[in-house]
């Protein structure tokens, strides 16, 4: 546990690298204001109207964020990685009453897959770690913790209740000699759903809608059931611990929980969208990431299999091994940080008051503490910042994507002995707090007439 929050800090995150990132953090520096829907100034990429239809995700982990966004952009950071621990000792006490040493978490908190996504201020870490705090808790017997891990996974992931469907099907054969519980349980999960859609009226107006819900339904089409087969069912496949392989091999020594894993698994890969990349190993480990959950649960189910390779038996192979592996995930996701983290460092150097940014700069300009924060689309953006970040093109990460090209502004291509490029980002100091830079903006970029 140590070496995983030693090597976290020291590898902490400086910028946004996923784009619905904005749309957490947004939510909860907005909450910090008082706002559920957030408002032009707040740190979210504000359009001029219909700002509700921007909240796409539900608030259970904004809230969590939130005191920490108080502190400082980077502290939410901090959060996830609690999170993360948080989960490593659930695990161990998982693995200690199947008969393994509880320092076999280590397997979890190195994991690939889990080392990286607590990288990130995504909601599918901690929803799948509610869940896993869900199983140890009715494994011991304890409804009401059972019970709040449940129905708060589902407020922070509405998704998870493809997970819940499938530990009903894994407790059903106790179900009615522990019908009390899962009495409780239910109601719990009922009153999330109620306070689900006390929001979803609040924020859009709907109690039935909420941000993604309309492409959701469009994407649940079945068009991708090949690719996602290939994806989802080769990732549990060849990914450690290999927890496919185990329940092909020791079918009898895994637990039930693996029913959980396939209401996930078979709602996903009816969904026409998984996260790609232009590299294969990338899409491999960050294409899992709708389906999460199914592989914290399947790691925990097969442990009684997969834990018996010799070398996993051998304590300081397994802490050197996965610090190795959580130091090499960090050096390799670099030139991603780098790509937002310098020209959020940049920004930050001029310590403004008031950011502005159009809606190609959001992770890097939204990955700073600023009091106020302007998005300029469609507005003159040399008033609303002390800084201006402008990209020319959409930044992204997923392979293909495109998005409008921005039209630098005149009284922006006037400004160029103000301006500093930053790779891909140009950042003008309207307030002269900035400390000189060596590099300067293409004055052809500026200067040519579109």
């Amino acid at each position: 546990m140590g070496i995983a929050f030693a090597i976290a800090l020291v590898f902490l995150p400086k910028a946004l690298i996923n784009a619905d990132e904005i749309y957490y953090t947004g939510e909860a520096r907005a909450l910090l204001h008082g706002h559920l829907v957030p408002t032009d100034g707040d740190a979210f990429p504000t359009p001029l109207v219909n700002a509700g239809n921007e909240v796409r995700y539900p608030l259970g982990w904004p809230i969590l964020l939130a005191p920490a966004a108080a502190i400082g952009f980077r502290a939410m950071y901090l959060v996830a990685l609690a999170v993360h621990l948080f989960g490593g000792l659930v695990v161990g006490r998982l693995f200690v009453r199947r008969g393994l040493p509880s320092w076999l978490a280590a397997v979890y908190l190195f994991h690939p897959l889990f080392w990286s996504f607590s990288r990130t201020l995504m909601s599918d870490l901690p929803a799948a770690v509610l869940l896993l705090a869900g199983i140890d808790a009715w494994e011991e017997q304890r409804p009401g913790q059972t019970a709040l891990a449940f129905a708060y996974s589902f407020l922070v992931r509405h998704a998870s209740a493809m997970a819940l469907a499938g530990i009903g099907l894994a407790i059903l054969p106790d179900a009615w000699r522990r019908r009390k519980d899962v009495l409780f349980i239910g109601v719990a999960c009922v009153a999330a759903i109620g306070i689900a859609l006390v929001v979803n009226r609040l924020t859009h107006g709907n109690s039935t809608q909420f941000g993604y819900s309309h492409a959701a339904q469009n994407l649940l089409n079945g068009r991708a059931i090949g690719e996602n087969l290939v994806l989802y069912v080769g990732g549990a496949l060849v990914i450690p611990p290999f927890p496919l392989l185990c329940i092909l091999l020791r079918r009898r020594d895994c637990d039930r929980w693996i029913l959980a894993a396939i209401p996930i698994v078979a709602f996903f890969t009816l969904y026409e969208y998984h996260d790609k990349s232009s590299r294969w190993l990338e899409t491999l480990l960050g294409g899992q990431r709708l389906v999460l959950a199914a592989h914290a649960i399947l790691l925990v189910a097969t442990a009684k299999v997969w834990s018996r390779v010799p070398l996993l038996r051998v304590q300081p192979l397994v802490l050197a091994g996965g610090a190795a592996a959580a130091v090499g995930a960090c050096l390799a996701v670099q030139r991603l940080e780098h790509r937002y983290g310098d020209a959020a460092q940049a920004i930050a150097a001029c310590k403004p008051a008031r950011v502005a940014f159009n809606g190609n700069a959001s992770r890097a300009a939204l990955s700073v503490d600023a009091e106020q924060f302007h998005l300029v689309d469609g507005r003159e953006p040399s008033a609303l910042g002390d800084v201006v970040l402008i990209s020319e093109k959409m930044t992204s990460n997923r392979p293909g994507a495109e998005g409008d090209r921005y039209i630098m502004p005149d009284s922006l291509r006037s400004r160029s002995d103000a301006c500093r490029q930053v790779g891909e980002f140009y950042l003008f100091d309207i307030a002269g707090r900035c400390p000189p830079a060596a590099m300067t903006c293409n004055k052809t970029v500026l200067g040519r007439a579109d």
